[in-house]
C-alpha cells in the first residue's frame, strides 16, 4: 500500500539543511535581504522553530500586506507545522508573484533572488503533496529557466525533479530522458535520487527485475561511498525484493530501514512489516508491528504525518477485520473512504488506492453484515429487528461501494491490471485476499475476459503472480456453477501461493473447502476447512460459510440451550462428520470448546452462569433520531456464550485484552504524549523542551 515513496530531502528539503548547515551566512546573503523582520524570521527558519516563525511571519505580513518574504515564510509555515496544503500554496503563490511584480520576470543576481527560488522549491513540493503533477512540473520549468538565466546552467538537482511527476502523468519516455540527462551525475543528492526515482519507474511500468537492480545498485552505491543511509532507501529496496519474490529478504530489508529513523520521511518501514505479517497469517507480529506504525507516522513531521494517516489506518481496519472486531474495523473504513491519502509522496496513483479503501470497505460492510445475520441467533425483541433492518442497509452500502470500484476500473482502464497481485503495476492497493470478490463486483464474463488479456499477454512477473491468478479464475468457474473446475483449479493452484501470502491461500481453502462440503466429500474437505481455522478462519465469515459440526452437551440446561442456539446460526449446521463442539458447565462457568477432528483445540470460551444486570442509561442517551449499528444487548449466559463463540472461532488465537484491541488504531496516543513516547517506541530519545518546535 506504500509504493516506492519519493525522496524528499534531495530537492526541496535541502532548503532546511543548507539553511541549518549555513546558519546566519544565509541570512547575510544579499540574496535573501530583506527588511530586519523578514530577516529575523528567516533566522527562526533556519533554525525550523515553526511556530515562531508563525508568529514572525504574521508581523511581517501585517506590517506589509505586499512583501515577497512574508508570504514565503507564512507559506512554508503553513506547509511544515500543520501540512495546511490550500493556505500555503496561496501563499506561497502571492509570494512568487509579488516578487515578479517588484523584481521584473528577468531579475538579476544583484536582486534578493533567493526568496523566489525557495517558493519555488516549496511549490514544488506543495503541488506534489497535492497530486497536482502538471503544475509541479511547470514550477520546475520556472525553477530550471531560473538557473539558466542566472548560473547559464540546467542544475542536475532540477533535472532530476521532473522524472517523479512525469512518471505519475504516465509520460514514461519524457520521464526516461530526464533521468538520463542526469544519469552521468556522482554527486550524492542527485546519484541518489536519480536511482531512486529509477526504480519507482521500472517497478511502475512493469519491470520488476530492472526495479530490484536500481534499489540494489542504490544500496551498494551508498554504502560503497559512506553516504548517508535513509529508512526510504531500504524499504524501497524491500518493496522491490518482495515484487520479485523475494520476501525473506524484505522483511529483512524493512527490519534494518526501521533503525533509519528521519522526521522528513514518507516511509514507514513498520507499516511494510504490518503488512507483511498481515498476508502471511502472522497476526501477532503484526500487532506488534501496526502499533510502532503508528507511533513512527506521530513522530515524524505533520505534514507529512497526515500523508499517510489512510494508509495506516487501512492496514489497521484490516488487521482488527482478521481479529473479529468487525464493527470497530467498518468505523475505521468509513473515515478512511471519507478522507483518502494524497499520493504525491509515493509512486501509486490516487483512483488505485481508492478501489483498494472502497473494496476493503466493502469487505468489511458484508462481514459485519454477516456477523448481524449470525446475532440473530441470541437476539431477540428490537434488538432483533434492528439488526435486520441495519443488515439491510449495510448489504446495501456494500452494493453501492462495488458500484463505485467498477466505475473506477473501468474510467481508468484497470479491469485487467486490478487482478494482478499487490506489487504488479496499476493494481489495485489493497492485500491479495480481497481481489478474487472482483468477480462478483466485475462479473464473472467481464472478470473472465480480463484475466484472458493477462494471460494472452503475459507480464515479466507472470510466473510468480500466476497462483494468485488462479484463485480468481476458479472464483469465476465457482460463480458459473462449474464447481469441478473450480475444485480442479483450486487443488492446483494452492500448493503454490506459498507462505508469503497465507491469508490468500486460506481464502482458496475455505472457498475450496466449501465446494467439497456441498459435495458431500468430507474428508477432504475437513483438511482444507482446518487449515482456514488454523489460519485465518474470517475467512469462513468472509465468504459466508457454514461448517459441520457435531455438538456435545453435559445435558445441562444451560448448555443445551446453547447448542441449540449455535445449530440455529449460519454459521453452523449440524453432522456426525464435522468439526466437535463441547459445551458443559464448570462450577459458575458455561464453556464451549470448538476442536479439530484430531481432538487438537481450535477455540475455547466461557461466561458466567450468572446473568449481567444492565448498567443504567444516561439521560438523553441513544435519542439522537439517527440510524445506527444495533446496540448489544445483556443476555443469558447461554445467548452470551454463543455470540463469544462466534466471536473467537472465525478470529486468529490471540491474547488480547480490549483495551489494547481498541488502541490499535493509534488513538490513545494522544497529542499531548505522543511524540515522545513514539520517539522511544523506535528508539530515539525523547526531546526535551527546549528541542520542540
Amino acid at each position: 500500500m506504500n509504493r516506492c515513496p519519493a525522496i524528499i530531502s534531495r530537492l526541496w528539503l535541502s532548503l532546511f539543511l543548507s539553511l541549518v548547515l549555513l546558519g546566519p551566512v544565509w541570512a547575510q546573503n544579499p540574496r535573501f535581504s530583506g527588511t530586519p523582520a523578514e530577516e529575523a524570521a528567516l533566522r527562526t527558519l533556519n533554525q525550523y522553530k515553526l511556530v515562531k516563525l508563525r508568529e514572525q511571519a504574521k508581523e511581517v505580513l501585517k506590517q506589509n500586506p505586499e512583501s515577497y518574504a512574508g508570504h514565503y515564510l507564512m507559506g512554508f509555515s503553513l506547509h511544515n507545522s500543520e501540512g495546511d496544503l490550500p493556505r500555503a500554496k496561496f501563499h506561497m503563490q502571492k509570494s512568487l508573484d509579488l516578487f515578479r511584480k517588484k523584481h521584473g520576470k528577468d531579475f538579476s543576481l544583484e536582486s534578493p533572488w533567493g526568496w523566489y527560488e525557495r517558493a519555488l522549491i516549496e511549490m514544488v513540493q506543495i503541488n506534489a503533496e497535492m497530486d497536482l503533477y502538471e503544475e509541479q512540473v511547470k514550477t520546475l520549468d520556472d525553477y530550471l529557466d531560473v538557473s539558466k538565466r542566472l548560473f547559464n546552467t540546467e542544475a542536475p538537482s532540477i533535472l532530476v525533479g521532473y522524472a517523479w511527476p512525469l512518471m505519475k502523468l504516465d509520460r514514461e519516455a519524457e520521464a526516461r530522458e530526464k533521468l538520463r540527462q542526469v544519469a552521468a551525475y556522482s554527486d550524492e543528492g542527485t546519484r541518489s535520487t536519480y536511482l531512486n526515482t529509477l526504480g519507482a519507474i521500472e517497478m511502475e511500468f512493469g519491470h520488476p527485475s530492472a526495479s530490484y537492480d536500481a534499489f540494489k545498485t542504490l544500496i551498494q552505491e551508498v554504502k560503497s561511498r559512506g553516504w548517508r543511509m535513509t529508512c526510504t532507501y531500504l524499504r524501497n529496496l524491500g518493496e522491490a525484493a518482495a515484487g520479485i519474490g523475494r520476501f525473506d529478504e524484505a522483511e529483512r530489508l524493512y527490519s534494518e530501514a526501521t533503525r533509519y529513523f528521519d522526521t522528513f520521511t514518507y516511509s514507514n518501514p513498520w507499516f511494510d512489516l504490518t503488512f507483511l505479517y498481515l498476508s502471511q497469517a502472522r497476526f501477532p507480529e503484526a500487532v506488534s508491528a501496526l502499533k510502532k506504525t503508528h507511533r513512527w507516522r506521530f513522530a515524524i513531521q505533520p505534514f507529512l504525518a497526515q500523508q499517510t494517516w489512510a494508509q495506516d489506518q487501512h492496514v489497521t481496519a484490516e488487521l482488527m477485520l482478521h481479529l473479529g472486531e468487525t464493527d470497530k474495523a467498518l468505523e475505521i473504513a468509513e473515515m478512511i473512504v471519507r478522507r483518502p491519502d494524497r499520493q504525491g509522496g509515493d509512486s501509486i496513483r490516487s483512483d488505485q488506492k481508492e478501489a483498494g479503501t472502497l473494496m476493503l470497505y466493502r469487505a468489511l460492510l458484508k462481514a459485519e453484515a454477516s456477523r448481524l445475520q449470525e446475532s440473530l441467533t441470541w437476539k431477540s425483541g428490537l434488538s432483533w429487528w434492528q439488526a435486520v433492518f441495519y443488515r439491510r442497509k449495510l448489504l446495501n452500502d456494500a452494493r453501492v461501494a462495488g458500484i463505485k470500484v467498477r466505475s473506477l476500473a473501468s474510467n481508468n482502464k484497470r479491469l485487467s491490471s486490478s487482478l494482478r497481485p499487490y506489487y504488479a503495476p496499476g493494481t489495485f492497493i489493497m492485500t491479495d485476499w480481497h481481489r478474487p470478490d472482483l468477480v462478483t463486483v466485475y462479473g464473472a464474463g467481464v472478470a473472465s475476459e480480463a484475466l484472458d488479456e493477462i494471460y494472452s499477454n503475459p507480464p515479466e512477473s507472470f510466473e510468480l503472480e500466476k497462483p494468485a491468478l488462479e484463485v480468481i479464475r476458479a472464483e469465476v468457474a465457482w460463480a458459473r456453477g462449474d464447481e469441478d473446475e473450480a475444485i480442479e483449479i483450486l487443488k492446483k493452484a494452492i500448493p503454490d501461493i506459498g507462505e508469503a501470502r497465507a491469508v490468500l491461500r486460506a481464502r482458496a481453502e475455505a472457498r475450496l473447502a466449501s465446494i467439497l462440503f456441498e459435495e458431500g466429500r468430507f474428508e477432504e474437505a475437513m483438511v482444507y476447512g482446518s487449515r482456514v481455522m488454523d489460519t485465518a478462519p474470517a475467512m469462513f465469515r468472509h465468504l459466508q460459510v457454514a461448517i459441520p459440526v457435531r455438538i456435545e452437551t453435559d445435558n445441562s440446561a444451560l448448555a443445551s440451550t446453547a447448542a441449540g442456539a449455535l445449530l440455529d446460526s449460519p454459521r453452523f449446521y449440524n453432522d456426525e462428520r464435522g468439526y466437535p463442539i463441547r459445551v458443559r458447565t464448570s462450577g459458575d462457568k458455561l464453556i464451549a470448546t470448538l476442536l479439530t477432528p484430531q481432538q487438537a483445540l481450535l477455540t475455547e470460551v466461557s461466561v458466567s452462569t450468572e446473568k449481567k444486570i444492565p448498567a443504567p442509561k444516561a439521560e438523553g442517551e441513544g435519542e439522537t433520531g439517527e440510524e445506527e449499528a444495533p446496540e448489544e444487548e445483556i443476555l443469558d449466559p447461554p445467548y452470551e456464550l454463543v455470540a463469544l463463540f462466534h466471536k473467537k472461532a472465525f478470529a486468529p488465537r490471540l491474547d488480547l485484552s480490549q483495551s489494547e484491541i481498541n488502541s490499535l488504531d493509534g488513538s490513545t496516543l494522544t497529542d499531548s504524549r505522543r511524540n515522545n513516547e513514539a520517539r522511544e517506541a523506535i528508539g530515539l530519545p525523547s526531546l526535551r523542551p527546549s528541542d520542540r518546535p
